[in-house]
């Protein structure tokens, strides 16, 4: 098992030995020790991290996936048990249908993973991830990718715009002082928009966010429990902080990279683009009336829109660097999930161990 003092000196980049240890002066890195012991106490052993991950695959119980049935025979011949349903004879496993099927890693290791990704405050690559689970290069590179393509598949299901009401029309409200007289719209104390912005190495990229007033901040705030690292939660002491306490805050948001062919000169997008793109990540009762554009926001909107928009490619550059085109999409996707994790404050290692159980990588996946 790997150091407490090498954790550390691989998350903050560390190579000299002396300098490992005046680490552990920081507040911080104690916290990060104490949720590092409290997952081994939890996950000794393989049997321990069967059972968590069987709880978030079928939490209510065995169910066949081909037919439903609850009645199965466990086949203890493998090195994985396998369920066999009575009904209709289908042979499935824990892992079956999963990121993690036919993957030779022990269950510890991709809890281990899931524990190292989920500290938000300290952005993990591949390469660290292969000196944390002391695992080869190229098996922490497909680990981590497959984790992308979960969480991509559970972006491109989530809709923006949940929290508006569905019969509520539009009502007019006062804009900013710093604006022009021209008036924003909200339903239900909630704002959805899209906004045009240039990522690293001028990417055109679409911004799609949902917003709350400056009223409604402290019921965000408090949308779910302070989390912990480790098995119970990630470290949320947010390094995401919403200075400007009368701005609206983001709630949700959504990165997608713009193909060059939608691209109208240097700064404007076409207008099928952005119908589908409205199509596309939408929830389907959101008329295209009710998304607000960029020359229609109050100032302190689109303040908040960069802010949220600079923290996650603040991140992406410290954690990765520069990335091919190929996979761009995949990193903006996991910076939008770190984000929502940040602002809602929910458990980033649960929530990548349910979407480990739920989704399947695949070798071609569509990313937005």
């Amino acid at each position: 098992m790997i150091e407490e003092n090498d954790i550390l000196a691989i998350l903050f980049r560390v190579t000299y030995i002396r300098d490992r240890f005046h680490l552990f002066k920081y507040p911080f890195t104690e916290k990060l020790l104490e949720q590092w012991r409290l997952f081994l106490r939890q996950f000794p052993n393989e049997n321990a991290c069967y059972t968590y991950l069987y709880d978030h695959k079928w939490p209510d119980g065995f169910r066949c996936p081909k037919c439903n049935y609850p009645n199965c025979t466990k086949i203890l011949t493998r090195r994985m048990p396998i369920y066999q349903c009575h009904q209709c004879y289908h042979q499935t496993t824990l892992t079956a249908n999963t990121i993690m099927e036919l993957s030779r890693l022990p269950l510890q290791k991709w809890l281990m993973a899931f524990f190292f990704l989920s500290l938000d405050q300290i952005g993990v690559n591949a390469f660290q991830l292969h000196l944390l689970l002391q695992v080869t290069y190229k098996t922490a590179w497909t680990l981590h990718r497959k984790v992308r393509q979960a969480i991509s598949q559970a972006d491109f299901f989530e809709l923006l715009g949940k929290t508006m009401d569905h019969s509520n029309k539009m009502d007019t409200v006062d804009t900013d002082e710093k604006t022009s007289s021209t008036p924003t719209f909200t339903t239900n104390s909630h704002t959805c928009g899209i906004m045009f912005e240039r990522a690293p190495q001028h990417k055109p990229v679409m911004i799609g966010f949902e917003m709350n007033s400056p009223q409604m901040q402290a019921d965000v705030a408090n949308h779910s429990n302070v989390g912990k690292a480790g098995a119970n939660s990630s470290i949320n002491s947010s390094t995401y902080s919403h200075k400007h306490t009368h701005d609206p805050l983001i709630t949700h948001i959504k990165l997608k990279l713009i193909p060059t062919t939608h691209m109208v000169g240097i700064d404007r997008v076409s207008s099928p683009y952005v119908a589908t793109y409205k199509h596309l990540h939408f929830e389907k009762h959101i008329s295209p009336d009710q998304i607000t554009h960029a020359p229609r926001m109050s100032y302190r909107q689109r303040r908040a829109v960069q802010k949220a928009f600079d923290y996650m490619i603040r991140r992406f550059i410290q954690t990765y660097g520069t990335i091919k085109n190929k996979y761009l999409q995949f990193y903006f996707n996991e910076m939008c999930f770190y984000y929502e994790a940040t602002i809602h404050q929910y458990s980033i290692f649960h929530r990548l161990s349910k979407l480990s159980m739920i989704y399947k990588a695949h070798k071609a996946i569509r990313a937005n």
